[in-house]
């Protein structure tokens, strides 16, 4: 997050600007408000009191985003369960390709452009083994 120098005013501006989320987030949170209606009326009170022009609109929208990212935390802890899940065995789970990639490859092989197939392969490095495996299984007599 980047400070930027602001005049005092902008400062007490920012401070309500605050001020305001936190309450809207804690209407959010405890009421249900409507989160894009609450953003929406910071944002334009932002707007309307220049602080949006003095600090930038980035910056607007980290003062406004803060609350409601520590009310969502919030949220997720009263969500999580109390007892902690076991724990699974650490064996190391073997990498797989999505399967859309599978398919890409499918559609690659398909071409019979042996150049093509190379720089596909080349720009999915941790895949080849697992398409290697794919190709041997389904080609037997044509896989090296």
């Amino acid at each position: 997050m980047e400070i930027v120098e602001t005049a005092p005013r902008d400062k007490a501006d920012s401070r309500i600007l605050r001020r305001l989320a936190e309450s809207s987030a804690e209407a959010w949170l405890v009421y249900g408000t409507d989160l894009v209606d609450l953003v929406d009326v910071l944002q334009e009170y932002a707007v309307d009191i220049g602080l949006v022009a003095a600090i930038g609109q980035d910056a607007v929208q980290e003062i406004i985003a803060a609350p409601f990212a520590i009310a969502r935390l919030g949220i997720e802890a009263e969500e999580a369960p109390l007892q902690p899940e076991p724990a699974l065995e650490s064996a190391p789970r073997e990498y797989r390709p999505p399967d859309s990639t599978v398919a890409a490859f499918w559609c690659v092989v398909r071409t019979g452009d042996e150049k093509q197939l190379t720089d596909w392969l080349a720009d999915h490095p941790l895949d080849v083994p697992h398409l290697h495996q794919l190709w041997r299984e389904k080609c037997p007599t044509q896989a090296a």
